[in-house]
């Protein structure tokens, strides 16, 4: 992708290694804008989580913080194939683009798991915008078990940590 996608560098801002395959499976996205007023333009913004930061106890109940990215692809000069099934989450597998052979066409697909599929072709891509933010996604109760754990291990470092003063 990175020979393909002008301004892919960008990539950098949510992700830690951009020399490795961006992985897209389970990104979702968010708006589609279809815009024929100057090259037939394409702008898809995605959204999908870059980082697992770990869990944490807050309250007695266990929380899962991932950093979260946002950002938007714009395709140039591009020929609709397919749009289907818009709804309220539109996850993908993943985003495949691919290099006709001997041309200076791409091919795009948006591989759907849930929700929206699109495919198209594209003279020029470029990444427009990254947002990154730290969000926690999933809370869930603690066992009785761990929290006494957490207890137990906090209770521990108060101690270690008033000793060495």
């Amino acid at each position: 992708m990175k020979d393909f996608i002008k301004n892919f560098e960008n990539f950098k801002i949510a992700y830690d290694d951009i020399e490795q395959p961006l992985n897209f499976h389970d990104a979702e996205i968010v708006s589609i804008t279809l815009d024929r007023s100057n090259q037939q333009t394409i702008s898809v913004k995605m959204n999908t989580r870059v980082k697992y930061l770990g869990n944490y106890i807050e309250n007695e109940v266990e929380l899962v913080k991932w950093r979260k990215a946002e950002f938007e692809l714009l395709f140039k000069e591009a020929r609709l194939e397919k749009l289907r099934d818009f709804n309220h989450q539109n996850v993908i597998n993943d985003l495949i683009i691919t290099q006709i052979e001997e041309s200076d066409t791409y091919n795009v697909w948006f591989d759907s798991c849930f929700g929206c599929e699109l495919k198209f072709d594209c003279k020029e891509i470029e990444l427009i915008e990254v947002k990154v933010s730290e969000i926690v996604s999933e809370r869930f109760r603690s066992s009785e078990e761990t929290l006494k754990k957490v207890r137990s291990l906090r209770k521990k470092l108060k101690f270690e940590n008033s000793n060495s003063k």
